[in-house]
């Protein structure tokens, strides 16, 4: 009994000392805490716990993590950008179309007194008003891919000229004869003679779309570095119009013997157009660099692209000529004055070229999803077909429809249509809103 009672005494003492042996229940180890225990002065908590950014004195949210281009976590994983857009393009070059002068130069050129009404300089197009639309998004949650679709249009402008007989007593049309290798022209109106007036128009349209890749190259506390990749395309056209209205005097008794030929047209009225129009499509890929800064409410983008394909040139060259007799009968005929059967047609062929692009825009954050900015844009293609660049004022007279001569064919296929390249830009400012989530 005895060892009974002691070994239930020495047991009991051994389970007081295991209990006696386990750390209180304060002791235990405390559980890893949700939240830093140092307060992040860019955080704050909400009542159901959770934290929310604190928005800086310049009220934009501030960022303790990598800020990027736009300031880390702030909403703007998706962009969609318009712009206004005031541009202009490189002049074009047009030889001389319309003539005015004395009754004796007959509006030939390098005449006393002939006096050149439209063309023989650079053609200003004048400013031209478009738009551009951006739509962008980052494919992670880093900002480091992303892809971007860009497209731009300019409103076609047409600059239309008129020149007719209640302003100027004589018009012409000069050019130079084949068959003499002179300066000559066509009578538009001349007194007494005929009268009638010339059109002229010159109509254009530039617009193009692009799709890009994004990849971040490097970046801090205030800027970011993007390479770009991606497919573009750039469409020009132009055109060039020119139609004549002559009606010729009904009484042949009043015609100078030198215009004696125009007797068989008396009380005739006659039409002639000339159209000369370009079509450049480019097609290729491009790569460059996109470079962001920021600074506050401020932003500075600056980006460089370069493209690099072909551009598909396609010329298209029309002219006939219709005359309506006194009795109401009409007659057609193929060729004009400069477009003749010799360089009538449809003409195309592809050249390498290459569109270098650099667009510097500037920006003001009116919020965290809004920025306003303006900036400036220079696009130069290399190779480029222009409509006045095809015209050939060298002529085989006998290939005009209707035109009185004595002289004989020359054999040679003038005009022609001589394909000639320019190279070619464009340039202006743009006045944008940004809107980022």
């Amino acid at each position: 009994m005895g060892r009974g009672f002691l070994g239930s005494l020495l047991m009991g003492i051994a389970c007081a000392g295991v209990v006696l042996a386990q750390p209180p229940e304060e002791a235990l180890p405390i559980p890893k805490p949700l939240y830093p225990t140092q307060p992040d002065k860019t955080m704050m908590p909400r009542a159901d716990g959770s934290l929310a950014q604190v928005p800086g004195p310049d009220g934009l949210y501030l960022d303790s993590g990598d800020p990027g281009w736009f300031g880390g976590d702030m909403p703007d994983r998706f962009w969609f950008g318009a712009e206004y857009l005031i541009w202009r393009i490189k002049h074009a070059d047009i030889p001389p179309l319309v003539t005015t002068g004395s009754l004796s130069s007959l509006g030939v050129l390098n005449q006393p007194g002939t006096e050149i009404l439209f063309g023989g300089f650079g053609f200003d197009h004048g400013g031209f008003s478009g738009a551009r639309v951006t739509a962008g998004l980052w494919l992670d949650c880093e900002k480091c891919t992303g892809i971007e679709a860009s497209v731009f249009y300019l409103a076609e402008r047409s600059n239309d000229f008129l020149f007719d007989s209640a302003i100027r007593q004589l018009l012409a049309r000069p050019f130079i004869s084949l068959n003499n290798m002179q300066e000559t022209s066509e009578l538009v109106t001349f007194p007494n003679l005929t009268k009638g007036e010339v059109r002229v128009s010159v109509p254009t349209r530039l617009w193009g779309p692009e799709v890009n890749c994004m990849h971040k190259l490097c970046c801090g506390c205030c800027y970011q570095l993007d390479c770009l990749l991606g497919l573009r395309y750039l469409q020009l056209d132009e055109a060039i119009d020119i139609t004549e209205s002559i009606h010729v005097n009904p009484d042949a008794s009043q015609f100078p013997p030198f215009f004696s030929q125009f007797a068989r047209f008396a009380g005739t009225s006659i039409f002639v157009n000339d159209r000369f129009a370009t079509h450049n499509q480019f097609y290729g890929g491009q790569f460059g660099a996109d470079l962001g800064a920021a600074h506050g409410r401020w932003q500075l983008q600056l980006r460089g692209k370069l493209a690099l394909g072909f551009t598909h040139e396609v010329i298209d060259i029309n002219g006939g000529q219709l005359i309506v007799f006194p009795d109401g009968t009409r007659q057609g005929f193929r060729g004009g004055l400069l477009a003749l059967p010799t360089n009538i047609g449809h003409f195309t062929q592809d050249r390498f070229a290459v569109i270098p692009e650099v667009d510097i825009n500037a920006g003001y954050r009116v919020s965290n999803c809004l920025c306003i900015y303006m900036g400036y844009t220079f696009l130069y293609w290399s190779r480029v077909v222009r409509p006045g660049d095809q015209i050939d004022r060298v002529i085989d007279t006998t290939q005009i429809p209707n035109f009185a001569q004595s002289t004989l064919p020359t054999g040679f296929a003038r005009p022609t249509n001589p394909f000639k390249e320019k190279d070619f830009w464009a340039q202006g400012l743009n006045f944008g809103l940004e809107f980022t989530w």
